[in-house]
Parts: structure tokens; sequence; C-alpha cells
């Protein structure tokens, strides 16, 4: 009987020792700062914001994506779809992809066409591969892309001499799963057969809010042209008594 109170002692001693271990590894579990997860978020600028172009060229927008300090990191597969567990706005976005979204740049005189271009057929996979297998962005890390490419509308010729501007680029993800679209004030839409209005989900990472312009220089009037060759033969005699 002695022994067997002992053995129950013991035991009792035992489960008192696990216990307090237990505790202290469960206090100490939830003592341990948990990162907290950051949005996948950056800034957007123009590689080259001002320029002079001809009435007949194309012009291309380039646009720099940074990863802010804190953000998520960024990696997308070979279908520009994104690979590295982000979120945006407690929304994951794995599975997701990059888009672009722009407004504001004159149309016409201009046309457009997503990516370098030059146009005016739209080369999709031109626009697309420049977000396939990005490696990891990290914080502070980014990467160039061409957004758009303006041209000439061929229906209209020449663009005419003048300053044109927009101010509104985004870099956009879409989320890996849709939403049942509402209206400005929150009512739930629904398709014609009454089956809900599905949408993505789609929110800008990175705005361009700077403005973008180009300085389109005018075609020499016919006169002009006149002028600028008769001095060029003028030049030519001038040179030739000179060597005589």
């Amino acid at each position: 009987m002695i022994k067997k109170v002992k053995s129950m002692s013991v035991a009792t001693k035992s489960i008192k020792i696990f216990a307090v271990v237990a505790v202290l590894v469960f206090s100490a579990l939830f003592l341990i700062p948990v990162p907290a997860k950051a949005d996948l978020i950056g800034t957007l600028s123009y590689t080259q914001p001002t320029g002079i172009v001809g009435p007949n060229d194309s012009v291309t927008v380039w646009l720099q994506f940074t990863l802010n300090t804190g953000s998520d990191p960024l990696t997308t597969d070979g279908n520009a779809g994104i690979t590295s567990d982000s979120y945006l706005n407690g929304v994951p976005l794995k599975g997701g992809g990059l888009t672009n979204s722009i407004s504001g740049f004159p149309c016409p005189p201009y046309a457009f066409v997503w990516g370098p271009g030059p146009g005016p057929t739209q080369n999709w996979d031109s626009f697309w591969n420049q977000f396939h297998n990005l490696n990891l962005l990290n914080a502070g890390d980014s990467f160039t892309y061409a957004s758009t490419t303006f041209f000439p509308d061929p229906t209209l010729g020449p663009v005419p001499a003048g300053t044109y501007t927009t101010s509104f680029y985004a870099l956009s993800v879409w989320g890996p799963d849709q939403y049942q679209k509402t209206d400005n004030e929150g009512n739930l839409l629904y398709n014609e057969d009454g089956s809900p209005l599905m949408v993505n989900y789609l929110r800008d990472i990175a705005i361009a809010n700077n403005t973008f312009s180009r300085t389109v220089e005018g075609v020499p009037e016919p006169a002009t042209m006149l002028l600028l060759g008769l001095g060029l033969v003028g030049l030519a005699g001038v040179r030739r008594k000179i060597q005589k």
C-alpha cells in the first residue's frame, strides 16, 4: 500500500511539472510577436515624363513600379499570375494577376495600344510578357514596363503642334476570386436572367499622379521650307567663292 501511495505521488508531481511546462510554452508562443501582413502596394513614376516629338511620331509611356517599404513581396509566373503570398486590404492575391489602367491622354488626335506598340495593331504578347516571370520583388525593389504606346490616328493625319498631357496611370491587381457587383449606393446588381452580376476584385497597387506630357513640334510651312532651301543654296555659293 505504501509503495502505491509513493507511486501516485510521483505521478502527480510529473503531471504538475508537465502542466507548468505546457503553460510556459503556450505563454511563450503567445508572447512571440507574429509579423503582421502588409499590403502589396508601391509607387509608380514615369521614366521620361516630358519630351519633344514630331507630328508623325509614336509615344511610348514607360513606367517604373517600386514596392514601398514594408510591402508584401511580389512574384509572378509565366502567365503574369501572382505566385507570392501577397495581400491587399485583407484579400489574398495569390492566383490573381497584374493589369494596367489609364485615363486622360487625348484620343483623338492619338490612338493607342497597350504595351510597347508601336501600333496600330495590338500585340497582346508584347504587353503581357512584361509581367511574366517577375523575380522576387521585395520592399524597395523595382521593375519597368511599357504601359501604352500612342500613335497619330491614321484617319486624322499628323498630330497638330502643341503639348499633350495625361495625369493618371495605375498598376492594378486582379484578385483570384470574384465578388457580386454593387451600384454606387451599395445595392447588389443582377443579370437580366436574375443571376448575380459577378466581377473580379480589382484594386490599384500604385498610381502615377505626376503629369506625363509630350510636346509636338509643328510641320514646317511650305514658305518656311522654301526659305530654308534658298538659304542652303546661298551658303553653298558663298563656300565656293571662298574656296576659289
